[in-house]
């Protein structure tokens, strides 16, 4: 069964990783055709200090097709995030 991914990204330079996360995500999204159903979503804010973690959840679609891409990320089974406290990324 495919579930929701969360990636946490923290560190010295939070913003810089996350960057390269959604990047090769992209590239995964884009082998696979750009699928309806691959979503991504982020609890991060506009303004948000550079230095702060960003944390970023894939629908079970979105986790499927780019799995290699984020597994240099560790993510994590999670439920579904509460859409009221996070934004969806365009893709």
């Amino acid at each position: 069964m495919l579930t929701w991914q969360r990636v946490t990204i923290s560190g010295a330079d939070p913003a810089e990783a996350a960057t390269g996360l959604m990047q090769a995500f992209n590239k995964a999204w884009e082998a696979a055709h750009c699928p309806d159903g691959a979503e991504v979503f982020t609890s991060n804010v506009t303004g948000q200090s550079a230095a702060a973690p960003r944390i970023y959840f894939f629908s079970p679609k979105s986790a499927d097709i780019a799995r290699d891409a984020l597994r240099r990320f560790s993510p994590e089974s999670c439920e579904q995030p509460d859409f009221r406290s996070v934004r969806k990324v365009k893709l």
